[in-house]
């Protein structure tokens, strides 16, 4: 089955139970979100910056990163742990991540700023500017600042 028909079973999923756990696989909300760590995903009406969301990117990938900015019909979202955007629309979206399984404990996810989401957002004009060097990306004022903010976060 491709990744859209598994984006339509999520979606019955929720609309039959309201909320499904899945096991995450990859590394782009790290530190938050781990490897073999399981989220818990409600589906919602509405999403708002600062919500870390599970949504189909160019019908062919899952991901969950987090709500950055909403305009218009495009709901701007990037992974704590990544440098580039993803711009979907609202009906790419399956739900919102509301709590976290790390092996027994079950942790609710934080409430963040708009500083977090500033300063997340300013890590992709950074990529851009350093023509998409992640390492130069990592060497700059922004990404240490955004680091360090993201660690006491959490």
């Amino acid at each position: 089955m491709n990744r859209q028909g598994i984006a339509e079973l999520l979606k019955i999923q929720l609309a039959k139970k309201s909320f499904l756990e899945i096991k995450v696989g990859g590394i782009s909300m790290l530190p938050l979100i781990c490897p073999d760590d399981t989220v818990v995903v409600n589906r919602s009406n509405e999403y708002n910056c600062g919500d870390v969301i599970l949504f189909l990117y160019n019908d062919n990938h899952i991901l969950i990163h987090r709500l950055l900015r909403i305009d218009g019909d495009n709901y701007i979202c990037k992974g704590d742990n990544s440098f580039q955007l993803e711009i979907i629309n609202y009906d790419k979206i399956l739900g919102r991540v509301i709590s976290i399984r790390k092996g027994t404990a079950l942790i609710n996810l934080p409430i963040i700023s708009d500083k977090m989401i500033n300063l997340s957002y300013d890590i992709h004009k950074e990529f851009l500017k350093h023509n998409m060097d992640i390492n130069m990306t990592k060497k700059s004022l922004s990404y240490k600042t955004y680091q360090e903010y993201l660690l006491n976060m959490l």
